[in-house]
């Protein structure tokens, strides 16, 4: 008999956009400070604390399961992280028959989901509390694992998913990239923008299970419009100083993207768009978030 699977996925951001004022501040800098490289201690924090639950929170657990006809169905809870923890305790409660199922989810997902309960208060749902269980006593299923297939090396998802032939979760959007969605930017639907990704990451997890069950497994998933013939070989005006000049002026329209891959994404519809042009972008990016407090320390994106 087929398991019953749940696949889930989670998104996490630093807990606080305002690291001066943040409580745990001393004691992350003495843990983790001391190998940061060119970062301040400040951007350590926002670029590296999702990654912790002791100093990240979780705003957004995906999850999905396959219908009859292995149809995928998803969906997601998001909003304020006690909210979110209850309300998905509940849904593991009327489950009981359905295994926790995802990528990495042993050695990341259920145990930021775990320490994020007790912290909020919450008593962890049994699913995701392991704690005196040996590891074959486990039931999850972790396709990190099943990759693995005993060697020590693991893959990240887009890898696995673009050798076994499905379409890369990984577009604009990245785990890293969801702090600055989240923090610094109200000019977009935010939530729509985080379900679309993590639900993207769970139907990929979900497309490369049934990948590795049955190798000649295929799936019906949409692939981006082709560029018609005619339109191949049309060359693109490059994208030069004095529309950059004219797009800096337009401080509005450069906050209403969360990233700067967006804002290129965005003007390469029309432009050829050069690597130093692409740096200039950048910084025009990161210079705009600043005005609304962000940071422009961050590694130029290529």
């Amino acid at each position: 008999m087929e398991k019953k699977l749940l696949f889930i996925d989670i998104e996490t951001v630093a807990e606080t956009n305002n690291y001066d004022t943040y409580p745990k501040k001393k004691i992350r800098a003495e843990r983790y400070c001391n190998d940061i490289g060119d970062l301040t201690e400040e951007k350590a924090y926002y670029t590296k604390a999702w990654l912790h639950a002791e100093f990240g929170k979780i705003i957004c657990i995906s999850f999905g399961s396959k219908m009859v006809n292995d149809e995928m169905k998803t969906s997601s809870l998001v909003g304020e992280e006690k909210d979110i923890l209850e309300k998905f305790f509940d849904l593991l409660s009327k489950m009981p028959d359905y295994e926790l199922a995802g990528h990495n989810i042993k050695a990341f997902d259920l145990p930021f989901i775990f320490r994020r309960a007790i912290i909020n208060g919450i008593q962890p749902h049994a699913k995701v509390s392991f704690y005196g269980m040996k590891p074959w006593d486990i039931q999850v299923t972790d396709t990190i694992e099943l990759w693995k297939n005993g060697w020590y090396i693991s893959s990240w998802l887009e890898i696995i998913a673009v050798s076994l032939g499905i379409p890369s979760p990984k577009g604009k959007m990245s785990g890293d990239k969801v702090f600055d969605l989240f923090y610094w930017l109200d000019t977009l639907d935010i939530w729509t923008s985080i379900k679309e990704y993590c639900e993207g990451d769970v139907r990929t997890t979900m497309m490369i299970y049934g990948k590795m069950m049955d190798p000649t497994k295929t799936f019906n998933v949409q692939q981006p419009e082709l560029i018609p013939d005619s339109l191949s070989n049309t060359e693109k005006p490059r994208f030069n100083d004095k529309e950059y000049k004219e797009l800096e002026a337009k401080k509005e329209y450069v906050q209403s993207f969360a990233v700067e891959a967006m804002l290129t994404e965005e003007i390469e519809k029309n432009y050829k768009v050069s690597k130093e042009m692409n740096l200039k972008i950048w910084k025009l990016r990161w210079d705009t978030r600043d005005e609304k407090g962000g940071s422009q320390e961050d590694d130029v994106p290529f």
